[in-house]
């Protein structure tokens, strides 16, 4: 489906990416699904309290060299139950922010299979970026790792619902919405191929694939909640806060001054006192950031 010359975001259309409205293009899909090593999973949603009601307007789906926008609003049952189907069959699902995805994809009906990994892009971020406050939002890594000028998509689509009132992504036309999420599973997709290549290069692989278990565990802790024992709670809080003075008066002691330990800027002071200084460095690179 090629854009007409009137739409607003025909310019961030590109030959790459396929938006679905017919059974042909939906068929490109389930084939790509079917053969691809790993799929992108971005979700279009109501808003953003996926375990309090907003549900899931659209699915992009793709890699680095095809993009496929599909639209539940256009869509039938027996068709979404397919494309589910199939899903399961890709062994990997990557997204940014993976869990907020697949927390769509679960009201929707999508369990991740056992055989099915997952990988999250700001983890995979988080372990190439060395930096003492990374930026690790999609916008600020594809700046960053890929283009200034990429986020322009984003800015047009925002002005867009701005000048028609639209408050809901999901309130947005067909197209303008499928560009903006074919864009969001391009960057995503050029950012995973970009860090599993850092990882490698890092010696980190070891740990990212650590991390992977970790995702999957912390997705069904999401999914299913963990239990809490308030009896051992109400039990230990009252030990811990014995065991929390005793460590406050200690410091203090040394310090020779009060100390919250509760205040980042205090606790460094006093580490700071003993001679004991972060080997981080400030944006400068001049001195050690004293925290």
């Amino acid at each position: 489906m090629l854009l007409d010359s009137a739409s607003a975001m025909r310019e961030f259309y590109k030959s790459s990416m396929i938006l679905i409205d017919d059974d042909f293009k939906f068929n490109k899909l389930l084939s790509f699904l079917n053969d691809t090593s790993y799929s992108v999973v971005d979700i279009e949603t109501t808003g953003l309290s996926m375990w309090n009601g907003d549900s899931v307007r659209a699915i992009g789906f793709g890699n680095s060299s095809v993009q496929f926008f599909y639209d539940l609003q256009n869509s039938t049952e027996a068709q979404l139950k397919t494309l589910l189907f199939t899903l399961k069959k890709v062994p990997i699902i990557v997204g940014h922010n993976v869990k907020f995805d697949l927390s769509g994809m679960l009201g929707l009906g999508y369990e991740v299979p056992e055989n099915q990994t997952i990988h999250d892009t700001i983890v995979a971020a988080r372990l190439v970026t060395f930096e003492w406050k990374p930026q690790l939002g999609l916008d600020d890594l594809v700046a960053k790792y890929i283009s200034k000028d990429a986020s322009r998509y984003k800015e047009a689509f925002h002005e867009l619902m701005k000048s028609r009132k639209i408050k809901k992504y999901s309130d947005i036309g067909f197209t303008e919405l499928g560009v903006y999420c074919l864009n969001d599973v391009y960057y995503e997709a050029g950012l995973y191929e970009l860090f599993l290549k850092m990882l490698a290069e890092s010696d980190l692989e070891d740990i990212w694939n650590l991390e992977v278990g970790v995702t999957r565990v912390s997705w069904g802790m999401e999914k299913r909640g963990v239990f809490i024992d308030r009896d051992y709670c109400s039990r230990t809080l009252p030990i811990l806060k014995l065991k929390s003075d005793e460590v406050k008066k200690e410091v203090e002691e040394l310090a020779g001054y009060e100390v919250n330990l509760g205040s980042n800027p205090q606790l460094g002071k006093f580490f700071n006192s003993l001679g004991i200084h972060s080997t981080l460095k400030t944006k400068s690179k001049d001195n050690p950031k004293e925290s």
